[in-house]
């Protein structure tokens, strides 16, 4: 069990923060994903970033996952039903970095786009969790 947390804020990302009082619900367990053919054709970077897939699971249920709903909110949607309806919201990879963090990649969208937070100062700082182009590539 783990928090996801922002290296700017130490903020936790939490879809259940104003729902439970359970601290261990704040937390994620980490299930990795076999990487197929179907799931690699709509990864745009699978060649360039082979880093495999993995989904967020939250310890109230192992079919509650982690899930981008926009680009500037995260919630929980059904494992299963996001694995057979395709829409890849709770989909990631985790790319490691040269520093000792992580970047974590979103398959939505063709997977462009990692977790960020972003300045808003009409949503609650613990709320600003979002996606963002905030990784680049090097071809050689």
């Amino acid at each position: 069990m783990f928090a996801i947390r922002s290296l700017e804020t130490g903020i936790s990302l939490s879809p259940f923060r104003k729902t439970s009082k359970r601290l261990e619900d704040q937390n994620w367990f980490l299930k990795e994903i076999v990487a197929n053919d179907e799931l690699k054709a709509r990864d745009m970077h699978a060649k360039d970033l082979p880093f495999g897939y993995v989904q967020f699971i939250s310890p109230r249920g192992d079919d509650i996952c982690l899930a981008v709903l926009s680009e500037k909110s995260f919630g929980t949607k059904s494992c299963k039903q996001d694995l057979q309806d395709g829409t890849m919201q709770t989909i990631f990879s985790i790319i490691p970095m040269t520093n000792g963090s992580i970047q974590i990649r979103s398959l939505t969208n063709g997977g462009n786009q990692c977790m960020s937070t972003f300045p808003d100062s009409s949503i609650a700082i613990e709320n600003r969790f979002g996606l963002e182009n905030t990784f680049w590539i090097v071809l050689s």
